[in-house]
């Protein structure tokens, strides 16, 4: 697939630069190279794909259950503070003075 010059120009006319008449040149083999490429992509695209998705119901992952909750008192315990029902942290991210 090849663009003619006078695309280059509208296209360089509609991005609003400026090119000479070298560079016009350039993009034109260039964007044609480009378009090219995207419909060897695009041809690739219609192949039937080749992976077969994982049926669930034939999975080996395991059961969701239910497991209770961390022991409220143990976890207290071993904060290093509790204060207005919630557990209490050293700060993980601190102003530096100029």
């Amino acid at each position: 697939m090849s663009i003619d010059l006078a695309e280059v120009i509208k296209l360089a006319n509609l991005a609003r630069i400026k090119l000479s008449s070298i560079e016009q040149e350039r993009l034109s083999h260039e964007l044609g190279d480009i378009l090219n490429y995207v419909s060897k992509i695009s041809e690739l695209t219609k192949i039937a794909p080749v992976a077969k998705p994982v049926d669930i119901i034939d999975s080996n992952l395991r059961d969701d259950l239910v497991i209770p909750d961390t022991n409220y008192q143990a976890a207290l315990q071993s904060a290093s503070g509790f204060k207005n029902n919630l557990l209490e942290v050293p700060p993980v991210f601190t102003k530096e003075k100029s």
